[in-house]
């Protein structure tokens, strides 16, 4: 039975419907990320869950309770804001024990925990400091070690890190994730950053004004994309357009090129624009063995981006669209130069939709998963 769950919650402003619906659930000890844009509902879901928002329709539900409308402070949940909220005339210590003098515990063990936390979290020698003499993500630690002090039931945290640079943002993301792995508490994780939630979650909830457009874990949002918002949203996603030449024997033609897909979609026929999607990761540079071969695709190259530990190159294929290829730096992606042509492959199963449909997923849809 999911430790917590979110069933059919809606919430409304004025005309505007922030959450539509939306449905899902987590175990107890699992790590749960609301991924989506600005204005998408993934915050004003979590102020719900907190008990700072009422929904017009819905439950939630923690531990088999329903919480729905019971106040905040009564929910047992720690809540770390994006803001941080610290108090400034308070030590760092002062801050993570203030939850627990509220609750009038002993100051011996108010102690305890206090240093118990300030150590969890990298902070044990700076629990007298101020939050002024604070860095930006010392301070998130201690509003992190702050929400954990009660010891509540699910962990809330609403865009944590995006106050900082990108280089302690990496940083912290792996520590919260230990810290929450460590206690084994019910996570539920705002952003809007895709790295962040591929790299700290169990299972990912996508936003798409107001409705979960997908959830699943990491690889299955990357690697099985449910829509367009969704391929798009989630790292960089090549749509290739095609036409269907021969269905039964899954010919394709991407511009003048024919190219042949195992299994396409069920409701496609000869003659049906369809749209190819890949990863950039998924296509490779043909070697010489390879560019005689069938499925071997001439693509005239754009531009080559250096791109640290890799190469990308975008490439343009006639009438079909642009093509990105992520190439690795030991290979000869730095020789080519814009004009040039060259032969890729596809390596990675292709997601097939007939042109036109919008929520492809699996079956009958519309939507195959094929390969090249």
């Amino acid at each position: 039975m999911p430790f917590l769950e979110v069933h059919e919650v809606e919430r409304r402003f004025a005309s505007q419907v922030a959450v539509d619906g939306v449905s899902f659930s987590a175990d107890k000890g699992e790590f749960v990320s609301l991924l989506g844009p600005s204005g998408s509902g993934k915050t004003t879901l979590l102020r719900i869950v907190a008990g700072f928002e009422t929904p017009d329709a819905g439950h939630v539900i923690v531990g088999g309770k329903d919480v729905t409308f019971l106040p905040a402070q009564k929910r047992n949940m720690g809540m770390v804001f994006q803001s941080y909220a610290l108090f400034p005339n308070m030590t760092a210590a002062d801050n993570v024990a203030f939850g627990l003098r509220t609750r009038k515990l002993a100051r011996s063990e108010i102690r305890q925990r206090v240093n118990l936390l300030l150590e969890l979290v990298g902070l044990g020698e700076k629990g007298s400091r101020y939050p002024n003499q604070l860095s930006g993500g010392e301070q998130q630690r201690v509003a992190l070690a702050r929400a954990l002090a009660p010891n509540p039931s699910v962990l809330l945290l609403d865009e944590p890190l995006s106050a900082l640079d990108a280089r302690i943002r990496v940083n912290l993301r792996g520590e919260i994730r230990r810290i929450q792995q460590t206690m084994g508490i019910t996570t539920l994780y705002v952003t809007h950053d895709q790295e962040e939630a591929l790299s700290m979650s169990d299972r990912i909830v996508v936003f798409n004004q107001g409705r979960a457009e997908q959830i699943g874990t990491p690889q299955e949002i990357y690697d099985q994309p449910a829509s367009l918002f969704v391929s798009g949203f989630v790292g960089t996603m090549n749509r290739l357009t095609a036409s269907v030449a021969h269905r039964q024997r899954g010919i394709c033609q991407l511009g003048s090129q024919p190219i042949t897909i195992e299994s396409l979609p069920d409701d496609v026929q000869d003659g049906d624009r369809v749209e190819i999607w890949i990863r950039p990761e998924g296509v490779r540079i043909a070697s010489a063995e390879e560019a005689a071969q069938e499925n071997s695709i001439e693509v005239l190259v754009e531009q080559v981006m250096f791109l640290g530990a890799r190469y990308g190159i975008r490439a343009v294929i006639d009438q079909a669209g642009t093509l990105m290829v992520d190439v690795p730096r030991q290979t000869v992606a730095e020789a080519f130069e814009p004009g040039d042509r060259l032969r890729v492959r596809f390596e990675e199963p292709l997601t097939v939709t007939k042109l036109g449909l919008s929520s492809p997923g699996t079956g009958n849809d519309g939507v195959s998963q094929a390969r090249a």
